[in-house]
């Protein structure tokens, strides 16, 4: 009986020794593998930051070429002069706009458009051979904008333009406009004028050049006169008129020939002012 017990005791030792009793809490740390990923993603994050490095510094990276298109009377140098100052600004402490990657063309097409009062600038890039393409559009001139003895051009919508002095010549081809009152009247570029207005005095010039004897030298526009809705009109032989911009222009334009014919003849000298902003009345200012 003594020697049973002891086999039996002897086998259920050995089944015990042969069992894993690791407790699932307190896993062996498999430190190797991971000090081995880490080492493997550092490594390509240097070589991706080396990579970035040369891209953004090697000269064949750099802008070699500028395309203008759609100029028509700014000289193409002005404009490649102020993008190659663009260019040689720094990005951060070690690279500079040259570079066809660093170049912001929403940046840069914005600094034009303050410089040049353009209409529209595109600018897009080409690579290898890497070149920036400027495509612009510039305002038309609409009309002469005369204040505090300076011309200026302006586009339709009453956008002063800046690119160059007015011609004299132009000023017997574009509508001329003179602000008399002592306000400026131009803010932040625009002047303070309705579309309404505007179109108006357009509407006006154009059916004005059906009266070989009404033709007209420059339009007279003071604040006062603005807020009432009154136009002045000076004519090249002399006679200034009044006039509503609510009124029917040609029916105004014929009333005024009529009356120059019939009333005024050859007495023009001693008449100041016509004024035709009342309906169907035309008051005659004698000087």
């Amino acid at each position: 009986m003594k020697k049973k017990s002891k086999k039996k005791r002897s086998s259920i030792k050995r089944d015990y020794q042969k069992k894993k009793l690791d407790n699932p809490f307190f896993k062996k740390k498999e430190g190797g593998k991971k000090k081995r990923w880490w080492r493997l993603w550092l490594l390509l994050l240097l070589i991706l930051g080396f990579a970035v490095i040369y891209l953004l510094s090697a000269p064949w990276s750099n802008i070699s070429s500028l395309k203008v298109n759609g100029l028509g009377r700014l000289p193409e140098s002005a404009i490649l002069e102020s993008v190659n100052k663009q260019m040689a600004e720094p990005v951060g402490h070690f690279f500079k706009r040259e570079n066809i990657f660093l170049f912001n063309t929403n940046e840069g097409a914005e600094e034009l458009l303050k410089e040049f009062n353009f209409s529209q600038i595109k600018i897009t890039k080409k690579y290898f051979p890497n070149e920036l393409i400027i495509n612009i559009q510039e305002r038309p001139y609409a009309f002469i904008w005369i204040e505090e003895g300076k011309t200026y051009y302006s586009d339709s919508s009453g956008y002063i333009i800046n690119d160059q002095e007015v011609s004299p010549e132009d000023f017997g081809l574009l509508p001329v406009i003179e602000n008399q009152s002592q306000k400026k009247m131009i803010k932040s570029g625009n002047l303070v004028l309705s579309e309404e207005y505007l179109e108006y005095i357009f509407n006006f010039k154009e059916a004005a050049l059906k009266y070989p004897d009404l033709t007209i030298s420059k339009f007279i526009v003071p604040q006062e006169d603005v807020k009432n809705k009154s136009l002045r009109v000076l004519f090249t032989d002399g006679l200034l008129a009044y006039f509503s911009i609510n009124s029917d222009i040609e029916d105004k334009l014929l009333a005024l020939e009529v009356v120059k014919k019939e009333k005024i003849k050859d007495n023009l000298s001693n008449i100041s002012y016509l004024d035709l902003r009342y309906g169907d009345k035309i008051f005659i200012g004698n000087k």
